[in-house]
């Protein structure tokens, strides 16, 4: 297996297609995955997060009812949520929510391909 740096380049390299204007900055992934539990679009959810992320979190976003999907979605900080500044670990970011009497929420943000993808929550 090649070393994580070697990886790591290899999933950065650009894009051999266009690139989703969803997925294209952290925050507009977040703004698509929450706006996809709202509506309970769980293709559009699902296609948010990196290939070992949706191992994480694929059954419960197919499982949840739609009000279940839309309560995660608030206790994470809802579709704009107050993001602190990122902080860069190329290629990945992190960025904090924060709701009003609730500890912080952290989520991990990775490039994959030229496009932002959740990596963790």
């Amino acid at each position: 297996m090649p070393p994580l740096e070697s990886r790591s380049r290899a999933r950065q390299a650009s894009p051999s297609g266009p690139v989703d204007a969803r997925y294209a900055s952290p925050q507009r992934t977040w703004r698509t995955f929450a706006a996809a539990m709202r509506a309970g679009d769980r293709a559009t959810a699902r296609a948010c997060f990196t290939p070992s992320a949706l191992e994480d979190y694929g059954a419960a976003v197919d499982s949840l009812s739609p009000d279940e999907l839309r309560a995660m979605v608030d206790r994470l900080g809802g579709s704009e949520p107050r993001l602190e500044p990122s902080t860069e670990l190329d290629p990945f970011r992190l960025m904090r929510t924060t709701v009003a009497a609730q500890r912080p929420k952290w989520i991990l943000l990775e490039r994959v391909n030229g496009e932002w993808k959740i990596a963790a929550i």
